[in-house]
């Protein structure tokens, strides 16, 4: 800090945004340090304002030629070198690379029983199933990977089942589905399977106010706070929160916000996917300040939004968008009955059309590499 401030020059045109300033406190109350009123760049007043891009950009111009080098190679992005990269090092012409999709939200289970494919199928299996489409603006894809949610006891993945998986560049998270019961038997299924090697997380769980009733909400509160105790440190929150209908949404967002700050104690530097999210501008608000690590997730049912929620979309802090096709469901290509993983370009298409300012390609790399590193 001292040396920035005394030899470094940040320049007047960067501030210190909101989210920014929140993601700096959960830093300094992850460190039990203290915090400033308010957090400055000129000069520096905390050592979590070091955090900040500009901070990281005149500290990187510091270091030797050789060391940058060294860091671009180790950081150069999850999906592997791209070809004009490794085409560099070889002396070879550069090739246009394959436009990457990460499909951060699907599932195989359901999406196998909604074409007909036994409980084998494999993931290649079940995309010849449901067949090629042509993409929007005749981009070359790649499905680099996704996220395979299992949330029905009766079809949790075996070791082998992971380990298949993993090898082709998924995740898999296992949780229990807000709308299911859950016996104490099947609770003990749960928690052995997230016991599996290869594991990335728990969910999806959450709270599903769809269905009228308020014992039905009551029980699945109480699910949800006997569940989230098996979140390891290290594993992703996939939180499913749908609200009543005709609600915003912004009530329950803060219910299971509250819920997973004040009893179910969830640290505030927690990785979480909100899957299939539609809430407000609000409910982004206030996730991206308690929880910084808080990913939002967009389906096929952006093509559905209203203004609200399309403004939502545009208040989502770029390195924290997801894309997901959750998989059978809100298939948004028309030509099919049923949205499957190799398809979340569609998805891309709509989210880049709202977004206004970026490609339908923009988006399919910038969710990717976010997906990858929330899932790492």
């Amino acid at each position: 800090m001292r040396h920035i401030n005394d030899n470094l020059d940040l320049g007047t045109r960067w501030e210190i945004t909101p989210y920014q300033a929140a993601a700096m406190r959960a830093l300094l109350l992850h460190q039990r340090w203290d915090a400033p009123e308010t957090f400055t760049l000129r000069p520096l007043n905390s050592p979590a304002a070091l955090l900040h891009w500009r901070c990281l950009s005149v500290m990187l111009r510091e270091l030797p030629e050789e060391e940058v080098e060294g860091l671009k190679e180790r950081h150069a992005g999850l999906s592997g070198p791209t070809p004009d990269r490794a085409n560099r090092r070889s002396g070879g012409a550069a090739e246009p690379s394959k436009v990457p999709l990460f499909d951060s939200h699907l599932h195989l289970d359901r999406s196998r029983q909604k074409m007909g494919l036994g409980r084998g199928a494999t993931m290649e299996e079940l995309i010849e199933a449901v067949g090629e489409d042509t993409t929007p603006e005749g981009l070359e894809v790649e499905l680099v990977g996704g996220v395979v949610n299992y949330c029905d006891p009766e079809t949790y993945p075996s070791q082998m089942e992971v380990d298949a998986l993993t090898r082709r560049k998924f995740r898999v998270v296992v949780g229990a589905h807000p709308k299911k019961q859950l016996s104490d038997n099947q609770l003990l299924a749960l928690r052995g399977a997230l016991q599996l090697a290869g594991i990335s997380g728990l969910g999806e769980v959450g709270l599903d106010f769809s269905i009228p009733g308020d014992e039905v909400w009551y029980e699945q509160e109480q699910k949800l706070l006997a569940v989230l105790p098996f979140l390891k440190p290290n594993q992703v929150l996939v939180l499913h929160i749908r609200p009543q209908r005709g609600s915003s949404g912004l009530h329950i967002h803060n219910h299971v916000l509250q819920l997973l700050k004040h009893q179910a104690k969830i640290p505030v530097l927690s990785r979480i996917q909100l899957h299939c999210f539609a809430g407000p501008t609000i409910a982004v608000r206030l996730w991206a300040a308690e929880f910084p690590n808080a990913h939002f997730s967009f389906s096929g049912l952006v093509a559905r939004f209203s203004e609200e929620q399309k403004n939502a979309l545009r208040a989502v802090p770029r390195h924290r968008l997801l894309i997901e096709t959750d998989a059978p469901y809100f298939p948004v290509c028309r030509a099919k009955k049923v949205s499957a993983p190799h398809l979340v370009y569609h998805t891309a298409a709509r989210v880049a059309e709202i977004l206004g300012d970026i490609t339908t390609e923009g988006v399919c790399r910038l969710t990717a590499g976010n997906g990858q590193r929330l899932f790492i």
